[in-house]
């Protein structure tokens, strides 16, 4: 598979990275062994940039990815990247924001442990006008709006209690209704190129110039394949234009942060 590099820190990366947030388990059950098949199909794909962070589930997403990896990290661990994040602690029952220099070396040392490696290639940090003026690589996270732009959601759809979407506006009520009409729309324009919503939307993120990266979260090894599809679709501005007055009429679906999730 292409590799970009990504911004100034010269890593040649895969522009779909694989992202591993839903292992942490605030996406609902988790199923660990359908997890680590997933994360191996991934890899025999040839995608070599897999995203993760410490407050995904404090570990548990970690040390799925460790072991989904562990032949690569124990042999030949220059052929993947690993992204991690830190910055994030319990005190008591609340999540908080802690970059100290104390707290980010205890969560880098527990990533390490977690991970079973002996080194981390990149802790992120996000803003796109600033990242794209000082050519800080990008990574964008929930580039299929957290499943609405995945083709499986509809009016029917229902989320569990320890999904954080059974609690959030862009998935309920008359947003998640106006939303649903914008993404028969989009699936239409999908449709047109040959192409899913899906990969349509993946499409659209890898061409705003800024971004280098676009990360996949995937539970099966197909809807994996099915992402892949994207990097062989183009849009021209012409394309792009109608996407966005499609857009126009959506409800904006805001990214979960780490304190939302708790």
């Amino acid at each position: 598979m292409q590799t970009v590099t990504l911004g100034a820190a010269g890593l040649a990366v895969t522009p779909l990275a694989y992202g591993t947030w839903q292992f942490g388990g605030d996406w609902g059950p988790v199923d660990e062994r359908a997890a680590v098949t997933a994360i191996e199909h991934a890899r025999s794909l040839g995608i070599n940039f897999f995203d993760t962070a410490q407050a995904y589930g404090f570990g548990r997403s970690e040390r799925l990815l460790g072991q989904a990896l562990a032949a690569d990290l124990r042999s030949a661990r220059d052929s993947v990247v690993i992204a991690t994040k830190g910055g994030l602690r319990m005190d008591g029952e609340n999540l908080v924001r802690d970059s100290s220099p104390a707290w980010l070396r205890k969560g880098a040392e527990a990533s390490l442990d977690a991970l079973r490696t002996d080194h981390i290639d990149l802790y992120q940090v996000h803003l796109l006008p600033y990242a794209s003026a000082h050519n800080i690589g990008v990574l964008a996270y929930g580039p299929l709006a957290h499943g609405l732009l995945g083709g499986a959601i509809t009016e029917a759809t229902t989320f569990g209690p320890a999904d954080w979407r059974s609690h959030s506006r862009a998935f309920t009520g008359p947003g998640f209704a106006r939303n649903l009409e914008v993404i028969g729309a989009l699936r239409a324009s999908a449709v047109r190129r040959g192409a899913t919503i899906g990969q349509l939307a993946l499409t659209w993120v890898l061409a705003n110039p800024a971004v280098q990266v676009a990360i996949v979260g995937a539970r099966t090894p197909a809807h994996l394949d099915e992402s892949l599809g994207a990097l062989d679709l183009t849009l021209s501005q012409a394309d792009l234009a109608e996407i966005d007055h499609i857009m126009a009429a959506a409800v904006p679906v805001g990214g979960p942060t780490p304190e939302g999730m708790s």
